[in-house]
């Protein structure tokens, strides 16, 4: 099945976040080439909240039951810091548990798939859904492949290119990246900014996996450094899910 895409304004403005020095470095150029950028039409994603609900309208339909829903956080590459949405995601229900990974400068895709499945097994799989960020997406795709387990969905945000030129990080085995239907819902939101994906890829990835669509135009890498702390749209995103 394949969903509409939904294309948001260019509101965000960029600060500085970045895991390791080098990481650091290139979120400050991204700054410089974005500064200036916020609310330049002075609205935000809420504003459009009822385009984003027809494009989703799938997910309210068949995914929503009385079930308790179990929200599975998965990170990328040097964790997600306190003022992350991911972490704003946790600290907002009793339902949200962070996969916490060994390795989180150097990541190694097996033990990080195998660390994921550990945690998914503690629930009942109807009822998670997986929150995955960056290369925590990877993560989940590699997951999917491996283990095909039926979950209630996953949300994939700012899914990470390790096949790409600049993607020099020590992430081992993540490439390439599996592009097998994944077998439950799945939603890729996605910018056309994003130094660490292009908006080509992402798109091509959501299309492969079966996935909807949701592109926020240029919201970078949709982290703290895009200015996604207090991500309200994103939660409004996921709970479509379930």
């Amino acid at each position: 099945m394949r969903y509409q895409s939904f294309h948001a304004p260019k509101v965000f403005q960029h600060k500085t976040f970045g895991v390791g020095r080098r990481f650091m470095k290139q979120q400050r150029q991204i700054k410089t080439r974005t500064t200036g950028a916020r609310n330049s039409l002075g609205t935000s994603l809420n504003d459009y909240a009822p385009q984003i609900d027809n494009t989703l309208k799938t997910f309210n339909q068949q995914t929503h039951n009385n079930k308790m829903t179990n929200y599975l956080i998965i990170p990328g590459l040097g964790n997600s810091g306190p003022d992350h949405w991911q972490t704003y995601f946790q600290h907002s229900g009793d339902h949200f548990f962070r996969v916490e990974q060994q390795e989180w400068d150097a990541p190694d895709c097996e033990a990080w798939v195998t660390t994921l499945d550990k945690k998914v097994l503690d629930f009942d799989l109807s009822s998670v859904v997986l929150v995955g960020h960056s290369l925590g997406c990877s993560t989940i795709a590699h997951w999917a492949k491996k283990y095909k387990r039926q979950i209630k969905g996953a949300l994939l945000v700012a899914p990470s290119d390790p096949e790409a030129d600049q993607y020099t990080f020590p992430a081992t085995g993540f490439a390439p990246i599996p592009l097998d239907i994944i077998n439950f819902k799945t939603i890729v939101v996605a910018s056309e900014d994003d130094i660490w994906v292009s908006l080509e890829r992402a798109k091509f990835f959501a299309d492969h996996w079966g996935s909807a669509f949701i592109n926020l135009g240029n919201a970078g890498h949709i982290n703290v450094a895009s200015g996604h702390t207090h991500w309200d749209e994103g939660m409004h995103i996921l709970k479509t899910i379930g």
